[in-house]
């Protein structure tokens, strides 16, 4: 774990892990799922402890907290029933007559370096996400975390440090988020998976350069409200869908478009299930949604808000 990189040490340390490519490689498929098995061991025996890092450092309410860590023992069980998949192929020659008693076998490799950066908004479920396959596959892997919170992704390399067999094929760098774009343009690094915004998406998809590359960027999600629909069921849905984890997230509802017949009825109900919401402190019992993550996150959501308000649009709830 290396704390406030700069350009220097982000180089030393790419140059660290490409040295262990082979080694990593090397290892039997074996030692690398029960070292995995170890690490989903110790994040449930460390449940609660991380829930409470989700709820310090990334202001989530408890029930968002632990989705996010039960979701992320989920994960590595599917990812390690997943890794037994990772096989070869045998191709046999007779599907063209001139190579008939001929067969190719078709061996997977590891791509390589791979250099993860994960978002603020799941900094634990993605992380591992990014992380996790990497290092069944028998790649090295360098995970850049959100300035926001890496707290959550502290304790997740902790755990992947203990197993003892990833430490040297595992590094994670905190600092600014130009460090990662940096070390993204590393001809050393083999593959960049980015989770993020999608202005940082494109900038990064003009310095990386011809590497292997997996973006997941931001997107629009459209609730569409037909009129023959359960509102109550839908009414709910469409509150979890745009506001768990203060809607900071990728997919959540973003517009509602709804039949003429049943709109006024949907908005009054929606306007009598949003008033339930208690906000506040997670630490509060009671509290079922979590801070933003900063003051910023807060300007930008005020700021479209009162954009939508210029445009015509008519403010139901809130001030």
């Amino acid at each position: 774990m290396y704390p406030n990189v700069d350009e220097k040490t982000a180089d030393e340390i790419t140059k660290s892990l490409d040295s262990q490519k082979d080694n990593a490689k090397n290892v039997p498929f074996i030692e690398r799922t029960k070292a995995m098995e170890k690490a989903k061991e110790m994040l449930e025996k460390y449940k609660e402890e991380t829930i409470k890092s989700l709820m310090i450092n990334s202001g989530k309410s408890r029930q968002d907290a632990e989705g996010e860590v039960n979701s992320t023992i989920s994960r590595l069980f599917l990812t390690l029933e997943e890794a037994y998949k990772l096989k070869g192929e045998f191709i046999p020659g007779d599907l063209a007559k001139e190579n008939i008693g001929r067969f190719a076998i078709v061996k997977k490799e590891p791509v390589g370096l791979v250099l993860g950066i994960s978002p603020f908004n799941y900094p634990l479920f993605i992380s591992f996400t990014k992380v996790i396959p990497a290092l069944l596959s028998g790649n090295v892997v360098i995970l850049k975390p959100a300035s926001a919170n890496p707290i959550p992704v502290i304790l997740m390399t902790r755990i992947l440090e203990s197993v003892g067999l990833f430490s040297n094929f595992f590094a994670m760098i905190t600092g600014e988020g130009k460090i990662g774009s940096y070390m993204a343009s590393n001809d050393l690094v083999n593959m960049v998976t980015f989770t993020g915004s999608t202005s940082v998406g494109k900038e990064l998809s003009k310095i990386i350069g011809i590497k292997k590359v997996h973006l997941e960027l931001g997107g629009k999600a459209l609730a569409i409200v037909l009129k023959d629909t359960d509102l109550e069921k839908t009414a709910n849905n469409i509150i979890k869908g745009s506001l768990n984890n203060a809607g900071q997230r990728c997919d959540a509802i973003s517009g509602v478009v709804v039949e003429k017949e049943i709109y006024d009825d949907l908005v009054k109900l929606l306007k009598k299930k949003i008033k339930d919401i208690k906000y506040g402190n997670p630490f509060d019992k009671d509290v079922t949604m979590g801070t933003m993550i900063s003051e910023k996150a807060v300007q930008d959501v005020e700021e479209l808000v009162n954009d939508a308000l210029k445009n015509g649009a008519k403010l139901e709830h809130g001030k």
